[in-house]
């Protein structure tokens, strides 16, 4: 099994005095980028529509800007063509997150620790976790599910490693 001491690195950094890193992993990023598939599959219809208002709304021609009048209407199609191109790469989205996002469990709390331009870090005590589920899939791969009293979360598809 191999050891991501980057993501160590990244955790040592946040631990507190003499807090022992008990368990650390990172989501994998495939698993990541399928899980936003379903938006995907709703962005290629909501874009083709999109471009398609837009043409139609511009009467299927290029606006002559030398003529005079412009044709404002069209332009409303813009916000939601823009959404769509961003759902369209909301996997992308998800595959870069993954490989910015280390979780962590110690003898005191649950970290969840986003890196790339700037680091944040959301630490859940034992005495802020409700539940706490534990999926393991054959390959060694898992979730761990929990809901804490202010938001529900998951440290999802991540390989597992006892550092123990």
């Amino acid at each position: 099994m191999e050891i991501d001491y980057e993501a160590q690195e990244i955790v040592t950094r946040e631990l507190q005095g003499d807090e022992r890193l008990l368990w650390s992993g990172r989501p994998r990023p495939l698993r990541m980028a399928l899980g936003a598939t379903p938006m995907l599959v709703f962005a290629v219809p909501w874009t083709a529509f999109s471009v398609f208002w837009i043409c139609g709304a511009a009467g299927f021609k290029v606006p002559d800007f030398h003529a005079g009048g412009f044709a404002f209407f069209p332009l409303f199609g813009l916000p939601f063509l823009l959404i769509g191109l961003a759902m369209l790469l909301s996997p992308l989205w998800a595959w870069r997150s993954a490989h910015h996002t280390v979780y962590a469990v110690t003898d005191r709390r649950l970290l969840i620790i986003e890196t790339g331009g700037s680091t944040s870090v959301r630490a859940i005590s034992p005495d802020g976790l409700d539940r706490l589920r534990r999926v393991e899939r054959r390959d060694g791969s898992g979730d761990l599910i929990f809901t804490t009293s202010r938001m529900p979360a998951a440290l999802s598809s991540v390989r597992s490693r006892q550092l123990v």
